[in-house]
């Protein structure tokens, strides 16, 4: 037995071994500045239950956190192709730690509003600007496995923090916020400090003229991530009013539902790699569907039974999902772009994620507050089943492309 689990450990461990020193460094990075996804987490139950706003008002904040994520993603997409990486990850961190720590002093809606749009600028910018970072550090046939790597440091980062918050959220919500600006500032002094002889300007796209439009003129890229924005509306409820449900409807506390996050997190840690690994013959457009289907079909279900253990198989179910689902739509984003836009494509896929994330509370808490919870749910399950067959469209629509080009 003791033999069998060494032989797995060597096997998800082998692909990682020849990456360099500085792309663990910046993994790190990413892990602790991921942390800060603390607030976003707790944040709907802080503004429902200590500053008591309503659902509306709920939307509103969480709607200025997608709009930061929004312009953060188109910013940081251009300008890390242009631009002194390092510099800009300073920058960056600095700043953000700076109005984090100014959140613990905000209670009108305008200020809180105000503080979480800036603060997700400044995260919506560091998001591409860490891939691309990972992508120029990296060789091209290594590029699959920093990106699946990334996405579990940002989990272990998540998982974390879920663990902290909930313990933090015990003593006061301020109490999130200082630990939050606190670590954002340790991000800053190790990139500060640790990169003084690293010259990331080096590794930008090469000098010469680059079409800034690339990304959008390429129809199948455009149309495949429109294709998305259904699916992520309905993965970021479970920001908003997904956690306001589990404990209104299923009565679970707020450490009962930090397990469940905490549950997600450890999955993506130890299941993603594998499963990646296992479904790679598979069309990668097909993988990224039935992904959309079981987070849309995750949340689908939850009107068809209640409780805690309930509870935890869906969130078995949509975590299979989100597995797949973002790593490969990301992978095609990378895929599809050249050393001059890769930026742009991981930018644009940023945007995506982040109108999705400006979108779905306004649009959740609506449904919820004026018609029902359920109603949200079975649109839910309604949307993983359209974007499937959209997928699936798309292929073909991508195949009949080909097939002309070659005839001509």
């Amino acid at each position: 037995m003791l033999a069998l689990t060494k032989n797995i450990c060597a096997r998800y461990v082998k692909p990682y071994r020849a990456l360099p020193i500085k792309i663990w460094f910046f993994l790190l990075t990413a892990l602790i500045n991921n942390m800060g996804v603390m607030i976003n987490v707790f944040l709907a139950l802080y503004l429902k239950f200590s500053l008591h706003y309503s659902l509306i008002q709920i939307g509103i904040v969480s709607s200025a956190s997608g709009f930061g994520l929004l312009l953060g993603s188109i910013l940081g997409g251009y300008v890390s192709d242009s631009m002194d990486l390092r510099r800009l990850m300073l920058f960056i961190l600095a700043s953000s730690s700076i109005t984090i720590y100014g959140l613990a002093f905000a209670h009108s809606l305008l200020s809180i509003s105000t503080l979480i749009l800036l603060i997700n600028i400044l995260q919506g910018a560091f998001k591409p600007l860490i891939s691309v970072v990972l992508l120029q550090l990296s060789k091209t046939q290594q590029h699959v496995q920093v990106m699946s790597l990334r996405r579990v440091v940002l989990n272990i980062g998540m998982a974390i923090a879920n663990m902290i918050g909930a313990v933090l959220f015990t003593f006061s919500y301020q109490s999130i916020f200082y630990f939050d600006a606190l670590i954002t500032l340790l991000s800053f002094l190790s990139v500060l400090f640790f990169t003084k002889n690293l010259n990331l300007s080096k590794h930008l796209a090469p000098k010469g003229k680059t079409n800034k439009l690339a990304a959008l003129s390429d129809k199948w890229f455009v149309l495949i991530y429109l294709c998305c924005l259904l699916p992520t509306i309905v993965f970021y409820q479970l920001f908003t009013v997904y956690p306001i449900y589990l404990t209104e409807s299923y009565h679970l506390t707020v450490h009962q539902y930090t397990m469940l996050n905490c549950i997600n997190a450890f999955m993506i840690i130890f299941l993603e790699v594998p499963l990646l690994y296992a479904l790679r013959d598979i069309r990668r457009e097909r993988i990224a569907a039935l992904g959309a289907v079981f987070i849309c079909f995750g949340q689908g279900m939850l009107p068809l039974g209640h409780g805690l253990f309930y509870a935890i198989a869906l969130t078995l179910f949509w975590t299979l999902g989100e597995m797949v689902f973002f790593t490969i739509i990301i992978l095609l984003a990378i895929e599809k772009s050249t050393e001059r836009t890769k930026g742009q494509y991981i930018g644009i896929f940023q945007t995506i994620f982040s109108l999705a994330q400006m979108i779905a509370p306004l649009i959740g808490t609506w449904i919820y507050q004026n018609y029902s919870a359920n109603l949200l749910w079975h649109l839910s399950a309604a949307i993983g089943i359209f974007t499937y067959f959209c997928f699936e469209g798309l292929h073909y629509y991508r195949f009949s492309i080909q097939s002309s080009i070659r005839k001509i």
